[in-house]
């Protein structure tokens, strides 16, 4: 899966705004290693930036 698309996909995830059909292209992406690093990369930015608006710490958009 491309990049943009596990992207994408992840921020509907998030959104709760997912279809079914998107939910099982992430879940079977799930087997290939370079699908997982890519969303772990993701996922961890995303928890800074709440833990971060949280806190109330200014955002680094580096």
């Amino acid at each position: 899966m491309e990049n943009g698309r596990s992207y994408r996909l992840l921020q509907k995830l998030i959104e709760n705004k997912i279809s079914r059909e998107e939910m099982e292209e992430m879940l079977d992406a799930m087997e290939d290693k370079g699908f997982c690093q890519t969303q772990e990369i993701y996922l961890r930015a995303y928890f800074e930036k709440v833990l971060n608006e949280f806190h109330g710490k200014p955002q680094n958009d580096g």
